[in-house]
């Protein structure tokens, strides 16, 4: 992972930036103080080609981040897989442990331990009183923003123009 890393950083031309920035984050507990990166910007939009160089760094940093998010789903199945077979090895416990109680192996006791769960079959059945409600508000944009392109107006609501960086 680290070589590719590597590989891409020199096809943003982005190798001395990303040196720098680790510098300043290693020195500030993993973060970029804000007027730090404002002066490396400052610094980096001062030429064309410091501007490419910033360009690529970005570029580079959304590849990281891209390859981050897989590698995040990748150990969440791994997670996943291991949560179940983890959980199938402790079912299948619980058949011999029926048969032969509180067993002692090596640093290990398996035992059994009687514990209660309450069950609902059918939620239509259930007395009131024992039905909870979840009540969630949220704002429906999409809604509030076809709303006010037509005219209408929405208390409470308005439409922002930004302006977005792009880089490509």
């Amino acid at each position: 992972m680290t070589n590719t890393f590597f590989a891409i950083q020199d096809l943003y031309k982005c190798v001395q930036l990303d040196k720098v920035v680790n510098s300043i984050a290693a020195e500030n507990d993993g973060e970029i103080p804000d007027e730090l990166l404002e002066e490396m910007v400052n610094t980096q939009t001062t030429s064309l080609d410091s501007l490419e160089e910033l360009g690529g760094f970005y570029m580079y940093l959304q590849a990281r981040v891209d390859t981050a998010k897989k590698e995040r789903d990748r150990i969440y199945e791994i997670q996943k897989r291991d949560e179940r077979l983890a959980e199938r090895i402790k079912d299948a416990l619980g058949a011999f442990l029926a048969v032969n109680g509180k067993v002692t192996a090596g640093t290990y006791t398996f035992s059994l331990r009687k514990s209660e769960a309450v069950s609902v079959d059918d939620m239509a059945l259930l007395p009131k009183d024992f039905i909870k409600t979840k009540i969630e508000e949220s704002a429906d944009k999409t809604a509030i923003k076809q709303a006010i392109k037509s005219g209408q107006d929405v208390p409470g609501a308005t439409i922002e123009a930004r302006m977005n960086v792009q880089i490509k």
